[in-house]
């Protein structure tokens, strides 16, 4: 044993030098992963992964559940107002429409995410509001161009463009309509 040892001595430096710079990279990977939000959570929920039974820990009950495109839709208010509509496919949250983020300006949304993967019009396009979509982030935010200001702030599973407008933006358009 000692003479393979001394004849390979090599093969064991090479051995612990790798298993040193693999130990490193999961101690380094964990540590920069710590504390970290999802980029597509909204008060702790995370589109993709948290299941329906979860909600009512993190959110309460919902004041309503209603059936939109055969989606179970969860509707929570602050006081009066409604806040967020949170919808569910296969007991998973799929998205998140919070109405409570009007504090918020687009270039907040543009100073985090960067440039938008998409810009259209939507439901809201005859008020002069555009969807500016962040898919690889799970973010789109409803916002006038001209003035920043954001009334409505979707929270989804990070996809990609084309991903996000099949599932949630099928009747957006590039061109401005005047009755959406």
């Amino acid at each position: 044993m000692f003479n393979f040892l001394k004849r390979y001595w090599f093969l064991g430096v090479l051995f612990l030098v790798a298993l040193m710079l693999f130990l490193l990279k999961i101690f380094f990977d964990n540590l920069s992963q710590q504390g970290r939000t999802p980029l597509s959570s909204w008060r702790g929920v995370v589109p993709g992964k948290d299941r329906a039974e979860g909600l009512v820990n993190k959110l309460g009950a919902p004041r309503r559940q209603t059936f939109e495109d055969g989606k179970l839709a969860l509707e929570y208010v602050r006081g009066e107002e409604l806040e967020s509509l949170v919808y569910i496919q296969n007991n998973t949250v799929d998205l998140v429409r919070d109405y409570s983020s009007r504090d918020k300006k687009l270039a907040d949304f543009k100073n985090e995410f960067g440039r938008p993967e998409g810009e259209f019009y939507g439901p809201h396009a005859a008020a002069g509001f555009k969807v500016f979509v962040f898919a690889s982030d799970g973010t789109a935010a409803i916002a006038k161009p001209d003035t920043g200001t954001v009334i409505e702030v979707w929270y989804f599973e990070p996809t990609s463009l084309q991903n996000f407008l099949s599932r949630w933006g099928t009747n957006f358009t590039t061109e401005r309509a005047e009755s959406f």
